[in-house]
């Protein structure tokens, strides 16, 4: 998620991997150049972004945040490190990738 929706520097979320129907998220923008929508769920409580993603990936991520036990779940590589603020130190011997995840 970006770090604006995530209101931080980052967040932190567990992948699911999903079936994917063509044209399930897609949509024609303005110059006919077709642009994958980001799909959100909230909390209908709080309003906590609990899901996202783009079906077309393969992928939608739940925050880990919004899970019972978090602490069940370990990061198993970083995403999107190109954008990270300057502050963050990644130094656990993760993988990292400077955009989205290898297929």
């Amino acid at each position: 998620m970006p770090q604006l929706s995530e209101g931080g520097g980052g967040g932190v979320q567990c992948a699911i991997d999903v079936p994917y129907r063509a044209g399930d998220d897609e949509r024609a923008g303005e110059d006919g150049i077709f642009v994958a929508r980001v799909k959100r769920g909230f909390c209908a409580e709080c309003g906590t972004t609990v899901l996202s993603g783009r079906e077309s990936a393969g992928v939608l991520a739940v925050t880990s945040g919004s899970l019972d036990d978090p602490g069940l779940f370990r990061p198993t590589m970083h995403i999107w490190v190109s954008s990270k603020q300057p502050w963050l130190k990644l130094d656990d011997g993760l993988p990292q990738f400077a955009e989205a995840a290898p297929a």
